[in-house]
């Protein structure tokens, strides 16, 4: 399903989702939803943090009971927009607040969600791929149960940094004008 505000998905004919998987950097847009979702009437989901496992401030900062989000040494990962060495204050209060969670994934479980992904026609960058990536360690941990009804928020696609991603080809681009367009629709076969 699509949903394109917060009490859209709050009002969804089965109920809200149990939890929001999202994936984070400092957790700003974490934040940010859980502000939108906190003060609507009925049971709220769950916001769960996704991050990779190098740059995993949140998980690592609930963790250890800290009050302030901890902070990492700079790290590497495919999951490049989400490399921040430390998460904002207010994602770990709306994390608790919502009863929810941190999770982590390596970069190899990174690239395999992304292709799954990509399979199914959804085509995102390597850091929007966390909440899938993220989802089979919530499930192994009883932390999502199977029957349960959650969100994997997508937030960027990927013709957005093609150039980052390994084993995608680069995004031709084309003149801004009809017959280009047309052009390259008869050289792909489509036109």
């Amino acid at each position: 399903m699509l949903f394109r505000s917060g009490a859209e998905l709050a009002g969804a004919p089965d109920g809200p989702p149990g939890a929001i998987l999202f994936p984070c950097a400092r957790g700003n847009g974490l934040y940010g939803a859980w502000l939108g979702l906190r003060d609507l009437p009925g049971p709220r989901p769950r916001m769960i943090a996704c991050q990779p496992d190098s740059a995993n401030s949140l998980e690592v900062s609930l963790a250890a009971g800290q009050d302030e989000p901890v902070e990492l040494p700079p790290s590497s990962s495919v999951a490049f927009s989400t490399r921040e060495s430390q998460a904002d204050t207010m994602a770990l209060a709306a994390i608790r607040e919502s009863r929810g969670l941190a999770v982590s994934a390596s970069d190899a479980e990174i690239l395999t969600a992304q292709a799954e992904l990509a399979r199914s026609g959804i085509f995102v960058e390597p850091s929007c791929a966390l909440p899938l990536a993220c989802l089979p360690r919530l499930i192994a941990r009883g932390a999502i149960r199977r029957e349960e009804s959650v969100v994997c928020l997508l937030t960027a696609s990927g013709t957005r940094w093609t150039e980052q991603m390994p084993g995608f080809p680069a995004v031709p681009e084309i003149a801004p004008e009809p017959a280009a367009l047309d052009r390259f629709l008869d050289a792909a076969g489509l036109g």
